[in-house]
C-alpha cells in the first residue's frame, strides 16, 4: 500500500528563487524562504539526479533532500507527513521545548507513540529503523522500549528545521537509561530524518560498531559541523 500525504495547506515560506538542474539538463525553479529554507518547485516531471546549490553558502553543492517524513514498512496505514500536518497534531502529542530533555537541543516535537498511533504497527514490528537520506545513516532499535521515550523534533521557533538545524525532522530520545536496552546508545538520537521503518527484524543500521569509530565519528563532527550528532 504506498503512503498517503497528510499536508495542510500551502507553503507560506517562498520568497525568491534559485535554479536547479538535474544531471539530465531538466531545470526547476526552487524558492528561498527564511533562514536559507528552500523548496522545490519542478519545470517538469523530471525528478532524477538533482543537485542543489546553496546559494548562501557557493561552495557547497548538496543533494537535494525531502521536507517530508515517511513511515512505512510493517505498518497498517503507511504516512507521508509534513512540517504542516504534525503541527496540527493534538496539543496532548506535541512536546514542546525539547530542551527540557536534552539541553543541547532546542525546539517543538511530537511524541512517537502519536506516530505509531495514526500508522499502526502490525503485529510483526519489532524494530524502528530511522532513515536519514542526507548522509546516507541509518539507526535500528527496538521498538518496544522506545516508543514511549521517542521524541521528532519538527520546528524550530515555529518554523520547519533547516538541514543546518538537522532538519527537515530530528529524532530524540528522552532517556535512554529508561529504555532498558544496550541497544541504544547516543547515536540513536538522529538529525536529518526523512523516513521512519518499522520492520519484522533489525533493520539497515550504519552506527560505529566499536568504540574507535564511534569516537571517530564524534571527532569529526566537533571539526566540521557536519555527519550524524548526538
Amino acid at each position: 500500500m504506498p503512503p498517503r500525504a497528510i499536508r495542510a495547506g500551502r507553503s507560506p515560506f517562498a520568497t525568491a528563487t534559485a535554479t536547479c538542474v538535474t544531471t539530465a539538463g531538466t531545470a526547476w525553479d526552487v524558492a528561498e524562504g527564511p533562514a536559507n529554507l528552500l523548496q522545490r518547485a519542478p519545470r517538469s516531471n523530471d525528478r532524477s539526479g538533482c543537485l542543489l546549490l546553496d546559494i548562501l553558502r557557493p561552495w557547497r553543492i548538496r543533494p537535494m533532500t525531502t521536507s517530508t517524513l515517511t513511515v512505512d514498512g510493517e505498518v497498517q496505514s503507511p504516512l507521508v507527513l509534513t512540517h504542516e500536518a504534525l503541527a496540527g497534531f493534538d496539543e496532548s502529542d506535541q512536546v514542546r521545548d525539547v530542551s527540557r530533555f536534552h539541553p543541547t537541543r532546542s525546539g517543538d516535537g511530537v511524541t512517537l507513540e502519536s506516530i505509531l498511533a495514526r500508522v499502526g504497527p502490525t503485529e510483526r514490528a519489532s524494530y524502528l529503523t530511522l532513515h536519514a537520506t542526507e548522509d546516507d545513516f541509518a539507526a535500528s532499535v527496538p521498538l518496544d522500549p522506545i516508543r514511549g521515550e521517542g521524541i521528532l523534533v519538527y520546528t524550530v521557533e515555529g518554523q520547519p528545521m533547516t538541514l543546518d538545524q538537522g532538519g527537515p525532522f530530528r529524532f530524540l530520545i528522552k532517556d535512554p537509561a529508561a529504555c532498558h536496552t544496550d541497544e541504544l546508545d547516543d547515536c540513536a538520537n538522529v538529525k536529518f530524518v526523512d523516513r521512519i521503518e518499522l520492520t519484522s527484524g533489525r533493520g539497515r543500521d550504519t552506527r560505529p560498531t566499536d568504540d574507535d569509530e564511534h569516537e571517530e565519528l564524534h571527532r569529526r563532527q566537533g571539526e566540521d559541523g557536519e555527519g550524524q550528532a548526538t
